[in-house]
């Protein structure tokens, strides 16, 4: 077994199994600490009044902290390699801060920018979209709602 096989087998099921989750989760929190603290700052944060940035900050920070602890300490099933999410409100908790504060920080984005923001936009826009869509999953099959409706298009 070489170095990186023994290095991934260290890692949690769902690091191994959500690798760009758990990236994406680990990213921002020094950003929502940095804006917190104000030890940096977002032109199209500047547009929310200096409460609001708080709440702001505090939303996203909490929001990828328990993303990642919803990923890091989800396990594998005896009965294969099936990975179970087993701290799914955690999980749900990031995704829907996540969601909601990549959403006004996109907008804000546009806010300030006007037309030429919307490519600066375009991230965040897709993580609010990435961790909603993830989010009404996992909610789908706590419910035991497994399978998506059948399309209607003729």
């Amino acid at each position: 077994m070489g170095f990186q096989e023994r290095l991934l087998a260290h890692l949690p099921p769902g690091v191994r199994s959500h690798p760009l989750e758990t990236s994406l989760s680990l990213m921002g929190v020094p950003a929502g600490i940095s804006i917190l603290f104000r030890l940096s700052n977002s032109r199209a944060l500047d547009v929310l009044p200096g409460p609001i940035l708080t709440v702001w900050a505090i939303v996203w920070t909490i929001g990828c902290i328990a993303w990642f602890v919803g990923l890091v300490f989800s396990d594998e099933k005896d009965t294969g390699n099936q990975v179970v999410i087993t701290h799914v409100p955690a999980l749900l908790l990031g995704l829907w801060f996540v969601s909601v504060s990549a959403l006004v920080y996109g907008v804000a984005v546009i806010i300030v920018g006007g037309v030429s923001g919307v490519l600066a936009a375009v991230a965040p826009l897709c993580i609010a979209a990435g961790t909603y869509v993830r989010r009404i999953d996992l909610r789908r099959r706590i419910k035991g709602e497994d399978d998506w409706p059948e399309s209607t298009e003729p």
